[in-house]
């Protein structure tokens, strides 16, 4: 698999945000929160501020499914993160193009990273 055009990256948004909205609402009222920042850098990032039940609704089912199935319909990543300011951990979910096939991979670590 090639690595996807990174000028395409902000064009393809509209098509990833377009099939959230159809198939659940619901997650796509989610990531477009007011405490959720979205970012485009090679992937598609949705950070989360200050909301834990946002971050654990998005990193979960039924929603995590729902974007798993939206980041099919392009070529680029997802991830969703939450920096825990009372633990200083950052929590992250990310939705891969593997050679697998899309993947939800779950990471936390100390922030900063060392």
């Amino acid at each position: 698999m090639s690595p996807p055009d990174p000028y395409e990256g902000p064009e393809k948004i509209q098509v990833f945000n377009e099939y959230v909205h159809f198939v659940s609402p619901e997650t796509a009222e989610l990531l477009h929160h007011r405490n959720v920042a979205f970012m485009y850098m090679e992937k598609y990032e949705f950070r989360v501020m200050g909301e834990t039940e946002i971050y654990d609704k998005l990193s979960n089912s039924p929603h995590i499914d729902r974007l798993k199935e939206a980041t099919g319909t392009t070529s680029f990543d997802v991830r969703i993160s939450f920096l825990d300011s009372l633990t200083g951990i950052e929590h992250e979910t990310v939705i891969a193009h593997t050679k697998n096939g899309i993947e939800v991979l779950k990471s936390s670590r100390p922030y900063p990273p060392h």
